[in-house]
């Protein structure tokens, strides 16, 4: 279907108008942030009157105004911070101002902080400083782990445990997500606690948190897409530049990990100690328009250009042929390259695998945000920047949880999967490094996904192993079986637990099959 380039340059100008529109705005007033987080959220008077409350913290209170409620939900330990804070605000100290407050439910951390007089925003209050209470969120990095493991001689495994600890999961959600038993998760806390010299749970993780608190972010391009593995910039032989991270030992055994549309390597990232203990190291490729890498002109022509990206890139890690992880909407590249250089790749793996959209039921069935993206890049190409520079435009913006919630709602396996890992902010974080340079890559993929790329699919020969979520609301169960039938060497696991973040619910059966891949 043909669009008028006058309409397309109107919603081109359009959204540029509207984005610096966004740009110029004032900045949200603290109250109107804490009123409309995600999160459990709380910003209290000297006396606990609510000043302002995330819905989640109303819940939390039992829908009263009182601070004081918030008390019933600590354990002893929180509930004397929380009142020493309360005192120390009354009296103007400058002594503690930072309190982890732990609780009997979830979120099970919580950071209480007095706020500086100018910030508080009741000018009537300004002579007495207000508490800020949000749940307590620890931006995982390699700078932590590399801290906590030099400090105390903490193994990769060990550092997960208190990672799960630290998004408040018992031992027995820390045993199922990381398919151990309790008795060795207990175990491996009993040896954080003795490394550490902490006399409980409660300690260690007063201990991680304030090293979190003063341990900084990875440098710019040393700690690629979230902050873990090592980050460079490919040159390419046309003269672009393509970013690649690597995640697990340096001299582990390599596979090639090419990112889905939106999360970038967030799913590798949670990974890391798995990688660690595996030996495996991840190769992950910034495709074209993503992070730091360059783009590859129009999106018919932007494909087989990456592919001869990848074919540089392999030839630089090994001499031998190397399993390609295709996580969501790389599963066209990875189909695509295997295709072009059979000789580099000993099979693929794709997990919650894009398949050809070409048939309007499988678009009419997407959830509404996702159909919207796929009709346009599917019938109306041209306008699809304006469309995409939308989403961009929220996701930079302090709108990035609306952003989120709009794909994964609540009450949703995959929403399920976000809130008892606690990644929301890690996904944040990648999706803002995946739109750093616009929305030529997702253009790129858009226009690809909604065509029949499967004489690529079909053409290399390699094994494929298809690793999909049975409830994946995107990308139908009922597809994926007609598309792996169709292929001369694949195995299809279908998991009925799982929707789209299989990445991230069953790393194991990943790190699995990519073992059996080599």
């Amino acid at each position: 279907m043909p669009v008028d380039p006058v309409l397309a340059e109107h919603f081109e100008r359009a959204t540029d108008l509207l984005e610096r529109m966004r740009q110029q705005s004032q900045r949200v007033p603290l109250t109107d942030r804490v009123a409309r987080s995600q999160r459990v959220a709380l910003l209290l008077t000297s006396d606990m009157r609510v000043l302002a409350a995330s819905p989640r913290a109303r819940a939390l209170l039992g829908g009263c105004g009182e601070g004081a409620a918030l008390l019933d939900h600590l354990t002893a330990d929180g509930a004397r911070s929380l009142r020493e804070l309360v005192h120390l605000s009354r009296g103007r100290s400058e002594l503690q101002r930072l309190a982890i407050l732990h609780t009997d439910t979830q979120p099970r951390h919580l950071l209480a902080r007095l706020i500086d007089r100018e910030e508080t925003p009741d000018p009537a209050r300004r002579q007495a400083p207000a508490l800020l209470i949000e749940a307590l969120d620890i931006a995982w990095n390699a700078h932590l782990s590399r801290t906590l493991s030099g400090s105390f001689g903490l193994s990769p495994a060990e550092i997960e445990v208190i990672e799960g600890l630290m998004a408040g999961h018992n031992v027995r959600e820390i045993a199922a997500h990381r398919e151990r038993s309790e008795h060795t998760v207990r175990n491996q806390i009993k040896t954080a606690l003795a490394r550490t010299g902490t006399g409980g749970q409660a300690d260690l993780v007063r201990l991680v948190a304030m090293i979190a608190k003063a341990t900084p972010p990875a440098p710019s391009g040393a700690g690629g897409a979230e902050g873990l593995g090592r980050s460079r910039l490919l040159d390419l032989a046309d003269g672009r530049r393509m970013e690649v991270l690597e995640i697990g030992p340096e001299a582990g055994r390599p596979f090639l990990f090419l990112h889905g549309m939106l999360d970038a390597t967030a799913g590798l990232a949670r990974m890391v100690g798995y990688l660690h203990e595996r030996g495996l190291r991840a190769v992950a490729p910034l495709r074209p328009g993503f992070g730091e890498s360059d783009t590859a002109g129009p999106p018919p022509q932007a494909l087989e250009r990456h592919v001869e990206d990848l074919r540089s890139l392999c030839a630089q890690e090994s001499s031998q042929p190397m399993p390609v992880v295709a996580h969501m909407g790389g599963a066209v590249a990875a189909h695509t390259f295997a295709a072009r250089a059979p000789e580099q790749v000993s099979a693929i793996v794709s997990v919650a695998g894009v398949v050809p959209i070409v048939d309007l039921r499988q678009i009419t069935a997407m959830p509404r945000r996702q159909r919207i993206v796929a009709m346009t890049a599917r019938f109306a190409p041209s306008v699809a920047p304006a469309l995409l520079r939308a989403g961009i435009a929220q996701i930079d913006s302090d709108q990035v949880d609306r952003f989120l919630g709009a794909l994964f709602p609540e009450g949703t396996p995959d929403r399920a999967v976000i809130d008892s890992l606690g990644v929301a902010d890690l996904i944040h974080t990648a999706y803002r490094k995946s739109v750093a340079r616009g929305p030529e890559g997702f253009q790129t993929d858009g226009y690809h996904v909604v065509r029949d790329w499967s004489r690529a699919a079909g053409a290399h020969g390699r094994p494929v192993h298809v690793i999909h979520g049975k409830r994946d609301p995107v990308v139908t169960a009922r597809s994926v079986e007609a598309f792996a039938r169709e292929l001369s060497s694949r195995s299809l696991t279908m998991l009925p637990d799982a929707g789209q973040l299989v990445l991230y619910k069953h790393p194991h059966r990943v790190l699995d099959a990519i073992e059996v891949a080599m």
